[in-house]
């Protein structure tokens, strides 16, 4: 009986392939959406040296990274003070600790008192006291570009393809073209990262 079904199934095998990965595609995309939606990084209060000079696995453990991760913070934060803070605003307070204090809570409980740059969603929020302004700085760094689109060539059985891929967090697909018909697909998976 499944004998006669089998010419049927070869017949439609590349499109329910095609289908197939999509699907799964689609599957691990929203997973990965929805989880990300999920985490919420809160704000920390560090002073400028711990930011600036201190060890870099100190750093990372203030803020609970790994010391690549922190060391990637550090760079987009003196990057950040190049052309300034994103946002910085005097705090009434009794001194400059208790004013990166009140503000981190403020961004915690997304104070509308506060400047839209300061509210802004990012991976990481650091507040800082700066002694020489007085004031208090808040640097928004986003870490993770999570959507990639990607273009590029394939060459198989000397023949050039061009190809689209489209990358979200470690997932990764591709699609090869020939003129608009679709020559093969390819999905991969980053297994490490650095």
């Amino acid at each position: 009986m499944w004998y006669s079904i089998l010419p049927k199934i070869k017949k439609y095998w590349k499109p329910i392939i095609y289908i197939t990965i999509i699907l799964v595609v689609a599957i691990v995309c929203f997973v990965v959406i929805k989880n990300k939606e999920d985490v919420k990084t809160e704000p920390k209060v560090i002073t400028n040296y711990v930011v600036r000079y201190a060890p870099v696995d100190d750093f990372a453990k203030s803020i609970n990274v790994s010391p690549n991760t922190a060391e990637d913070i550090r760079h987009e934060i003196i990057n950040t003070e190049k052309r300034s803070p994103d946002a910085q605003f005097v705090v009434v307070a009794p001194n400059l600790e208790k004013a990166a204090a009140a503000t981190e809570k403020a961004i915690k409980e997304n104070n509308s008192n506060l400047p839209k740059a300061a509210l802004e969603k990012t991976d990481r929020t650091i507040v800082t006291p700066n002694d020489t302004k007085q004031a208090v700085d808040v640097y928004k760094i986003n870490l993770a570009k999570e959507h990639k689109v990607k273009v590029g060539v394939t060459y198989i059985d000397e023949k050039m393809y061009p190809t689209v891929a489209y990358q979200s967090g470690r997932i990764e697909g591709m699609v090869q073209l020939e003129g608009s018909k679709v020559k093969g697909t390819t999905i991969l998976y980053t297994v490490k990262q650095w």
